[in-house]
């Protein structure tokens, strides 16, 4: 059992970026926890079992989502974000694609 054999694993492949069994279990379970409560009263159990065996898909996903706005993967700071830059960003992409405006027939 991989699992249960050894002390480090290293999930990303990188030379020097191995962590803890019980680090990577409770990374993958916070992941969770946060995914589960932004669905609210929408989250499911259903929707759970199928978010567990993709978060090795959905983490690099989300930091690619973050760069591409041009906002960093984490701060360390306890300062409150500036997030005017990304707000403009997505009003003017939903402008462009006249996102605003109601078109009859469309749900």
């Amino acid at each position: 059992n991989v699992m249960r054999d050894n002390i480090l694993i290293n999930v990303s492949g990188h030379d020097g970026h191995a962590v803890g069994v019980d680090k990577n279990c409770e990374q993958n379970i916070n992941f969770q926890k946060n995914w589960f409560a932004a669905k609210g009263v929408h989250g499911t159990w259903d929707q759970l079992g199928d978010l567990a065996p993709n978060i090795s898909i959905y983490c690099p996903l989300r930091r690619q989502f973050a760069k591409a706005m041009g906002n960093s993967w984490s701060g360390t700071t306890h300062t409150s974000p500036n997030s005017s830059k990304s707000i403009k960003k997505v009003m003017s992409k939903a402008m462009e694609q006249n996102l605003h405006v109601h078109m009859p027939g469309c749900t």
